[in-house]
């Protein structure tokens, strides 16, 4: 008898261990079978573009028998065109494009006709970015206390410059803290440019008074000392190049502003392949490459990824709903 209760318990525990592994494969039985084409909705060297890129090369050294991804920048149209893309590929997990605050901004300003939190699978939440306040080493506005007090008396006194539209993530990243500060921001004076490049060419050249943009795009102006930073939208003050530069609450102003990266697919993903980008991201962002990349360029990490990403895209379009409406921009 005693044999008998052995032998079973021998099998039982043979069969539950080659079982577990048969229900994982199958969680996770999608895999490519072609390249990946990332599309980028923003030109070559852009914080979208250095995400996409960084996260290729990871991907690649991680599964080196994988057939690989290969990156595509598709700046035309707001980033309409690269996910347009998406469209013609229903349900193919082997497309994939980047994921901007823009994108929600976009539909909210009329831009595009459709939602991206509905047109679109929102695959990942992979960062949060800073939105920065830069004037020129020698401008006379040493604080946002001097843009805040200029502004209150003539919101229009100030020209800022943003990249690349009127209500877009820079634009508000800018707004939301003028905003609390008692400015009339649906009345600033803001010219937008084709990049945070030629946003920040045009602060040097004495075009514009002030440069909203994300930290990605300012350290290296910063580091040659060419530009101040007034404020940083973060809710902490940052490290490294920024380490000198002050948050809005440090300053009496209460307000912060975090805007998000991530990645964002076709309609129509299975399960399959929810799960396999969720594993491969988990594992591509959990490397010390990407946690020297993200932290050179004072990103805060958030990855978010299934159900929850497409839910927090969703409060997000919201929160921008709002905001754009104190800017008189909003028509969605």
């Amino acid at each position: 008898m005693k044999k008998t209760i052995k032998l079973f318990a021998t099998t039982l525990t043979v069969g539950i261990c080659t079982f577990l592994p048969l229900v994982h494969a199958h969680a996770q039985s999608w895999k490519p079978s072609k390249p990946i084409e990332f599309s980028v909705g923003a030109g070559a060297g852009g914080s979208l573009d250095q995400v996409a890129r960084m996260l290729k090369n990871i991907i690649e050294q991680q599964n080196p028998q994988s057939p690989g991804m290969v990156v595509y920048n598709r700046p035309a149209g707001g980033g309409l065109i690269a996910l347009n893309g998406l469209t013609q590929h229903h349900g193919d997990a082997h497309y994939l494009a980047s994921w901007s605050q823009q994108w929600l901004t976009n539909y909210v300003i009329g831009d595009w006709k459709e939602s991206p939190t509905t047109k679109y699978t929102t695959l990942a939440f992979l960062v949060n970015e800073y939105v920065g306040l830069a004037v020129r080493s020698d401008s006379p506005l040493k604080s946002a206390n001097d843009l805040v007090t200029k502004m209150r008396a003539d919101p229009r006194s100030v020209s800022f410059a943003v990249a690349t539209a009127l209500g877009n993530h820079i634009h508000i990243g800018a707004a939301k803290p003028l905003m609390t500060a008692g400015v009339d921001v649906a009345n600033m004076t803001v010219a937008p440019f084709k990049s945070s490049a030629e946003s920040i060419t045009a602060l040097l050249g004495g075009h514009v008074d002030v440069v909203a943009a994300t930290t990605a795009n300012l350290v290296g102006q910063l580091e040659a000392g060419k530009i101040r930073l007034l404020a940083i939208s973060s809710p902490q003050r940052l490290g490294g190049a920024f380490s000198q530069s002050p948050t809005w609450k440090e300053q009496g102003i209460d307000a912060d502003f975090a805007s998000m990266q991530g990645i964002t697919a076709p309609a129509g993903l299975s399960s399959e392949q929810l799960a396999f980008w969720a594993d491969t991201l988990s594992r591509a962002t959990s490397t010390p490459e990407w946690t020297a990349f993200v932290q050179r360029n004072q990103w805060t990490p958030r990855l978010v990824t299934g159900p929850a990403a497409q839910q927090l895209a969703e409060a997000q379009l919201i929160e921008m709903r709002a905001i754009l409406r104190q800017l008189k921009l909003a028509k969605q």
